[in-house]
């Protein structure tokens, strides 16, 4: 089973590779959807992916890439689609 969700990520994110972290971990999890900074500093992700896999792509986005520093996590579950074919980066 699938799940479809929109997470917010907060603190140190852009600027130190998170979003190239996101599809890399993404790709590794054979998630699909998109990751985009957002005006406000924070890091948006759209994701489509395995239940068995969810808490693990949270996990790691908790985490994020070496230079980067979460502070927080904001996760909206929704209805899954099937809308993405791959995960990108949006600009």
């Amino acid at each position: 089973m699938k799940k479809y969700a929109s997470i917010v990520v907060k603190g140190l994110v852009q600027g130190v590779g998170y979003r190239y972290f996101c599809i890399n971990l993404a790709r590794e999890l054979n998630a699909t959807g998109y990751t985009r900074n957002m005006p406000n500093g924070n890091v948006e992700v759209e994701v489509e992916i395995d239940e068995s896999n969810f808490d693990r792509f949270v996990s790691q986005l908790k985490r994020g890439p070496f230079s980067a520093k979460v502070t927080e996590i904001k996760i909206e579950e929704k209805s899954y689609e099937g809308i993405y074919d791959s995960f990108e980066v949006k600009y």
